[in-house]
């Protein structure tokens, strides 16, 4: 049986990401109106709430809904 504390690690960071990333989307979704935008670093860096529809990158975001689950 292979040593599993190799991969204890990998595996804590990865749902570490994981919990960050829901975590940041349910924060921007209750902080933000769709398409608002506010300054972290003025002219520089900006967080704005936008929906993708699709994939990564909006990749397939034009699919037939009867094939999304909603």
């Amino acid at each position: 049986m292979p040593d599993l504390r190799k991969f204890a690690l990998p595996i804590l960071a990865a749902a570490g990401i994981a919990v960050a990333d829901q975590w940041s989307k349910a924060l921007i979704t209750a902080r933000f109106n769709p398409y608002e935008a506010k300054a972290v670093i003025v002219d520089f860096f900006h967080l704005v709430h936008i929906r993708n529809t699709g994939v990564a990158f909006g990749l397939l975001s034009n699919l037939d809904p009867k094939w999304v689950n909603p």
